[in-house]
Formats: C-alpha cells, sequence, structure tokens
C-alpha cells in the first residue's frame, strides 16, 4: 500500500491539520476532530485509486468526522462508503438513526447523506479502518438490494470470509494488480459483500431454503459442462446426487423444466459467442458446437425462435453495430 500520512507522538496543530487535510482530500470534504492529540499516532495508506478507492486507517485516538449538509453542497460526490473494522468499533450517526460497527464488521453509508462516525480503540488501544469509496453507479449495479445502504454485517461468516480474502489480496498485491484486475476483484468484492447483506425483512440473514441450494446446484452443473453434447438428465442427476423425482421437483417449485433449462443457456451461450470480437472468424457451426449443439441445423432453428433471426444474420447486425431486437419468449 502506498502511504500517504504517517505520525508518531505528540503533534502540533500545524501537523494535525495536516491530518484533516489529508482525510478530506483522500475520502471527501468533512471536519475531522480528536479527543487529543497527545502522544497521537496515525497512518494513512491507499491501495486503490480506480474504479474504487481502498484506503486503510490506523490511530491509537478516538477520532470523528463530520459530514454536514455545508460539506454536502460544496462536494457532491455521490459515492458510497463501506467500511470494514478490522480492529475497535466506528459508531455511527445518522438522521435514520444510531448504529455501531463493531470489530471485524462492516457498515456503509451514502456520501450525500449528513452523518458523524467516531472511532473507538479496542482494549490495546488500537483502531484499525479498511475504507472502500465506491462509485454511486458501480456500488448501485451490485447492491441494489441494499436499502437506504444502512446494513451492518459481520466479516467472521462463511460469506465474509470470501470478503476478507479480496480486502486482503487488494492490499497485499495492490502494487501490482493492473487496471482490468482490479476492476474483476473490485466487482467480485462488491458482489461477495452483496451476499453478506442478503437479510430477510427481521434483518436476519436469508437461510436458501433446500431446493434453492438444489436449484443452484443444478444450474452450476450445467453451465460448467455446457458444451457437453450429451449433457442430459441422468447425467445431472447422478452428478448431482439427487433423484429424477426430486429433480423433477426442485425444476416445478422454480417454474422451469430441464429442457429449458438447458436449451436457454445454450442459446445464451451461443449468442454470446457470436457477439464475442474474439470468436469473430469461428464458423457458425463451431459456435454451434461450443454451445452444446449436435448440428448447425438444430442451432440455427433454436436461435431463430429465440432471437427472431439467424446466427448468421445476428453475427452480421453485431458486427456491423446495427441493433438486434431479442425475443425473450424463449
Amino acid at each position: 500500500m502506498q502511504q500517504l500520512f504517517a505520525t508518531r507522538g505528540s503533534v502540533s496543530t500545524d501537523i494535525w491539520n495536516n491530518v484533516a487535510s489529508t482525510i478530506s482530500r483522500e475520502v471527501f470534504n468533512g471536519d475531522t476532530e480528536a479527543d487529543t492529540i497527545e502522544n497521537l499516532e496515525f497512518s494513512c495508506e491507499k491501495a486503490l485509486g480506480l474504479p474504487a478507492s481502498l484506503i486503510k486507517f490506523t490511530t491509537n485516538r478516538s477520532l470523528s468526522f463530520r459530514r454536514s449538509w455545508r460539506h454536502i453542497r460544496s462536494n457532491r460526490i455521490g459515492h458510497r462508503v463501506i467500511w470494514l473494522v478490522n480492529k475497535g468499533a466506528l459508531q455511527l450517526s445518522r438522521s435514520i438513526g444510531d448504529s455501531k460497527v463493531g470489530e471485524c464488521e462492516a457498515g456503509m453509508l451514502d456520501t450525500n447523506v449528513p452523518f458523524h462516525a467516531k472511532s473507538e480503540c479496542n482494549s490495546d488501544g488500537r483502531f484499525e479502518l479498511y475504507q472502500l469509496n465506491v462509485p454511486a453507479e458501480l456500488f448501485i449495479a451490485h447492491m441494489h438490494d441494499a436499502h437506504e445502504t444502512t446494513s451492518t454485517f459481520s466479516i467472521e461468516t462463511e460469506k465474509g470470509v470470501i470478503v476478507r480474502r479480496l480486502l486482503e489480496l487488494l492490499v497485499l498485491e495492490s502494487g501490482r494488480i493492473g487496471e482490468r484486475t482490479a476492476k474483476s476483484l473490485i466487482d467480485s468484492l462488491l458482489e461477495a459483500i452483496a451476499d453478506c447483506i442478503s437479510r430477510d425483512q427481521s434483518g436476519l440473514t436469508k437461510r436458501l431454503r433446500l431446493t434453492d441450494k438444489r436449484m443452484a446446484d443444478i444450474k452450476n452443473y450445467i453451465m460448467i459442462n455446457l458444451s457437453d453434447v450429451d449433457l442430459c438428465f441422468e447425467k445431472v442427476t447422478a452428478n448431482c446426487n439427487i433423484s429424477s423425482r426430486h429433480l423433477c421437483h426442485v425444476l416445478k417449485i422454480n417454474n422451469t423444466s430441464f429442457s429449458e433449462l438447458l436449451w436457454t443457456n445454450r442459446v445464451n451461450r451461443a449468442r454470446e459467442l457470436l457477439m464475442s470480437q474474439t470468436m469473430r472468424h469461428y464458423p457458425i457451426q463451431e459456435i454451434a458446437y461450443l454451445s452444446g449443439f449436435k448440428s448447425a441445423t438444430h442451432f440455427s432453428r433454436m436461435f431463430k425462435s429465440a432471437y427472431a433471426v439467424t446466427p448468421r444474420e445476428f453475427r452480421m447486425g453485431s458486427n456491423s453495430g446495427n441493433r438486434i431486437i431479442e425475443d425473450s419468449s424463449c
């Protein structure tokens, strides 16, 4: 990580002002205060800048940050902030109420809403926080169900472990991660966080029904083996370790059939391959085989039924930039 600022010991007012300005510059406009700046230890490190910034704060003092309407009017950035507390706790005050992000927990908020955040050191006198600043459009793309961005969740759960490991990877390898890789890792991190904050109306983590887990297993197996032209009902039951009767039951609950699940995904896979620039020189027949179709004729018939054009017409339209009108009735 790139160290932006670090200080140890009693500091002057000028040095503290530098601390406060560093926070405002790297985070967003607001007022930073400390209970005391005597024997202050503070460090601010940055791992990423794009597509989201990841910053680590470490201190041995209780610090507070306040963002008011005055700050918002002068710096309306519209970012969403995700705080991941590693040591200590973070007390949040907003118009919708107060909340506390404890050790090994995470919280989030909208920077266009006034708030007050105050750090609390742990029993060893340490506070450590990772802050992820995410552009609003990127946040919404992954966490559209995070109502009012007020969710607090643990990162010590089974799903939270994925969040921690992705975070550690971004921190440890930030100097060697390219822009495209960083984008993929941030997308994965946000998806992992979205899994953690999926809650029911009572605020408790949703427990997947057995049928939901079975459906996920079925879909995963089909997608992994989509190019297998001999993929069939019996193969799925054998490899997913479920009976034929139970497979029919799971599919019925999800308002689908094995045939629909298989062929819809195959047609969609073919569509992606036809649109891919790296596959543009592949013959249509090869695209059919890669998507699990045994013949180009069958592929063409299924594709036209789904998209109202033949595979060749679709590819020509995609390459010329013409918009293909899709028929989702398949």
